[in-house]
């Protein structure tokens, strides 16, 4: 399964388990496995940002606001910087002023 497609079932499956019912350590433990199941752990790293960690820099922003910012962060990534608070810092200060 190419990498953007497991991405992509693991940000849908996670918000469907925040949507759900099913208590918070059941759901970390459902991701815990899913994840590992498509990385190789043992020899790869993934880092995910979310719309809360948007929301931790500017928590006035609406849910489509903070995904803007994610994926202007995203779009603007290198290899050598990757995304950082500082970057998300930076896209949400230069869209939402």
């Amino acid at each position: 399964m190419p990498s953007t497609t497991k991405l992509r079932f693991y940000k849908d499956l996670k918000a469907a388990l925040r949507q759900s019912d099913c208590p918070k350590r059941i759901a970390y433990s459902i991701m815990q496995l899913v994840f590992e199941s498509f990385y190789h752990l043992d020899r790869q790293i993934v880092c995910i940002w979310d719309v809360a960690d948007v929301y931790e820099l500017r928590p006035e922003l609406t849910p489509e606001q903070a995904k803007h910012v994610l994926k202007e962060a995203d779009r603007g990534q290198d290899v050598t910087g990757g995304i950082d608070w500082a970057i998300l810092a930076k896209h949400a200060d230069r869209l939402y002023p």
